[in-house]
């Protein structure tokens, strides 16, 4: 016993010559700290979690309410009305260029707006606030937790060409959808009156049109224009369909643009075409020259992004079902990587 105790006398003595003690304090430190930081994260995660429970069970007596106002053949309001239906968020729809100017008139700091999207956001008895701008829109829908895990945000270079292919699609289509002679098929009526009759805000402007004073005006006015503009709506006409055939070829076998599901250029595609869609003719086009899979397409588009004015801003179950997907993200990313 004697011997033993004098073995361990020696080998302290021989640690402390080897590492002496503030070296050695300063390991457990940093040790501690980490220990220290690792509980902390887990903590603040699991309150995190309690935390968007409590927020989800207590919406019956918090009452959100968000209206949005835009124009229909606005494509970044079209763009951002997708994108809150993909993601099932919950607001009611105004598309009445009236409500926008009484908005204005109520509010003087939205006198100069223009007639961009403006979300009008309602928390119980909190006063009324207003968000300008899609993209503003989004941003405090992510911020404030409305939006979760935004799958379609890749940041990818190809979604950014994507995104500047609809923008020079939309210029172009800009020529193709006033000109007269896409409304062949009626041709007492302009293009903007045709547009007019697909939306239900216009019923008004509909019983107007049915003077016969208005129909003789407009079927002058548009056989000059055809005449005028044939050879324009020939080179507008041709350059949509090649659009297209190029969207065909970005979207490839795949469902979307960005692969499995939507990126940004889905949505800002998907905009364009929508904010020209109430009309008519303009359908009647696309019936007859969009190619098989871009239709189809487009169809999985309308279907992801229906807008339900019954729908429940924040619904707990959604929450659960887009943490299970996470979570099965997460274990194929991991079972990919273990079998590389």
């Amino acid at each position: 016993m004697k011997k033993y105790s004098q073995n361990s006398i020696a080998r302290e003595r021989e640690q402390k010559q080897r590492y002496p003690e503030e070296s050695l304090n300063q390991v457990d430190s940093i040790v501690t700290k980490q220990r220290e930081n690792l509980k902390q994260m887990v903590a603040d995660q699991k309150t995190k979690e309690k935390q968007m429970k409590l927020f989800a069970q207590s919406i019956v007596d918090t009452v959100i309410e968000f209206q949005l106002f835009f124009s229909h053949m606005d494509p970044k309001s079209q763009e951002l009305d997708a994108i809150l239906n993909y993601y099932k968020v919950g607001y009611r729809r105004n598309q009445n260029p009236l409500f926008i100017d009484n908005i204005k008139a109520q509010f003087p700091k939205l006198k100069d707006v223009g007639n961009v999207p403006i979300l009008k956001v309602q928390v119980s008895l909190d006063p009324v606030k207003f968000v300008v701008g899609s993209e503003e829109i989004i941003k405090f829908l992510l911020d404030n937790g409305f939006i979760f895990q935004p799958k379609h945000m890749t940041y990818s270079a190809y979604a950014q060409q994507g995104i500047e292919f609809a923008k020079k699609v939309d210029e172009n289509l800009e020529i193709l959808f006033f000109n007269p002679i896409l409304t062949g098929e009626n041709i007492f009526k302009s293009h903007p009156e045709t547009y007019r009759e697909g939306g239900k805000n216009y019923i008004l402007v509909k019983a107007l049109r049915q003077l016969i004073g208005d129909i003789f005006i407009n079927s002058a006015k548009n056989i000059r224009k055809i005449y005028q503009n044939k050879e324009q709506y020939k080179n507008s006409r041709k350059q949509f369909i090649e659009d297209l055939e190029s969207w065909k070829i970005r979207v490839g076998d795949n469902d979307y643009h960005g692969g499995k599901s939507p990126d940004e250029a889905d949505f800002a595609f998907f905009g364009v075409l929508m904010a020209k869609h109430n009309s008519r003719s303009f359908q009647m086009f696309l019936e007859k020259n969009m190619p098989g899979p871009v239709y189809r397409w487009f169809l999985r588009m309308r279907q992801n992004c229906q807008y339900e004015p019954d729908r429940v801003l924040f619904d707990s179950e959604d929450l659960e079902n887009e943490q299970n997907e996470q979570n099965q993200e997460k274990q194929e990313k991991q079972e990919k990587a273990a079998n590389l």
